[in-house]
């Protein structure tokens, strides 16, 4: 649409933008055309899906959320006269400076409550409809769309209890040194004790997603879902693997949202080519988890599990991988159906070592995935 939109409606899209460049907000560059494509998708007279296309598009740090929507208030509702607060049923309808589309003739009532029943659902708020829609069903715009809102996943890493240890005024351990040191004060008389309690520290995070051709109507949401992992902590790496295995935590860390996917495709030479689970499975274990990566952290497989070779070493690497690790959850984007069975050779070989098998088709399967690391990193080994 950015390319075939009114003047007035582009002069008012872009009047927006600066005026959040204005209140000190990094708007993205093509922020607003997306927000012009967002609005072709959507419907512009609904003033939730205004917003939501606007804060998808021009939005950038949840840190300026607040500002953001105090801008937009100040902007659509005091001069376009919009009420985003207001209830459904008691807005009168917006108006904006030029339509998006021409009017057309008056519906009938009966379609226009017909088609008021159906709609609401997916313009009122167009995040909630992304979030329950597969990624395999996702248009471009949808993909770009849901790239902010993966972007905006809280991800929380589980805590492990240290060998280091704190003082503390209360505890079940004496903290011998601290406690005699302290006695120098009292003439050598232990009077006050001092306790020791183990520090806590954020376990690592390791995601490794296979990109082969089984995987390609998922790998695009699943490599922003990488890169927002990387930008939200230091202490998570991923990798990605189809015939071999390629490191992307540089790459990705150094990425743009929307160039991401490039970043990602530049270090593969076979994206979305065959799989081969075991072999680079060997590879990730060898180089990496017998190094200490995965000491004491959680790995995250995101794979359908179809190996075209040998599904023997896939069993056997992962077997290595669980004893060198806390816990590994195994992502399987067709977990979502109800009826699923892990039939697939590699699938059916990896399950006896991992903890979890989930879904990870939507942004909601994948909300659940980083409840569920937060979840089990956190418990105590039980090996």
């Amino acid at each position: 649409m950015a390319a075939g939109a009114p003047a007035q409606v582009l002069a008012a899209l872009s009047g927006f933008a600066r005026a959040l460049r204005a209140e000190g907000l990094p708007v993205p560059e093509g922020g607003v055309a997306l927000f012009a494509d967002a609005l072709r998708i959507l419907d512009a007279a609904e003033p939730r899906a205004l917003y939501w296309a606007a804060r998808l598009s021009l939005l950038r740090r949840s840190s300026d959320l607040e500002t953001f929507e105090r801008s937009f208030q100040a902007y659509w509702a005091g001069t376009h006269h919009l009420h985003v607060e207001a209830p459904v049923e008691d807005r009168q309808p917006p108006s904006i400076p030029v339509p998006l589309a021409p009017a057309g003739p008056r519906e009938p009532a009966d379609e226009r409550e017909q088609r008021e029943e159906a709609l609401p659902r997916s313009l009122a708020s167009p995040a909630a409809r992304l979030r329950e829609m597969d990624f395999a069903e996702y248009s471009e715009h949808e993909h770009r769309l849901a790239a902010r809102l993966i972007e905006e996943l809280r991800l929380a890493l589980p805590l492990r209890r240290s060998r280091r240890t704190r003082p503390s005024a209360h505890g079940h351990r004496v903290d011998l040194p601290r406690t005699l040191r302290r006695s120098l004060r009292t003439a050598g008389d232990p009077v006050h004790l001092v306790y020791a309690r183990r520090r806590l520290r954020t376990r690592s995070l390791i995601l490794l997603c296979d990109v082969s051709g089984s995987m390609s109507a998922y790998s695009r949401a699943l490599i922003q879902f990488l890169r927002a992992a990387v930008e939200s902590h230091a202490n998570v790496r991923v990798f990605a693997f189809g015939t071999h295995l390629v490191e992307l935590t540089h790459p990705l860390a150094a990425a743009t949202r929307d160039d991401a996917l490039r970043a990602a495709a530049r270090c593969f030479d076979d994206w979305g080519g065959g799989t081969r689970i075991g072999a680079s499975l060997e590879s990730f274990v060898r180089i990496y988890a017998q190094r200490g990566v995965t000491r004491g952290g959680v790995v995250v497989i995101l794979s359908d599990g179809w190996e075209r070779e040998d599904p023997a070493l896939v069993g056997e690497q992962m077997r290595r991988l669980r004893l060198l690790s806390h816990r590994v959850i195994w992502v399987n984007p067709n977990k979502k159906d109800p009826t699923f069975e892990p039939l697939a050779a590699g699938m059916a070989n990896a399950l006896p070592y991992v903890d979890a098998l989930v879904a990870g088709h939507n942004l909601r399967a994948l909300e659940d995935v980083l409840a569920l690391v937060r979840r089990l990193g956190d418990e105590e080994p039980h090996r």
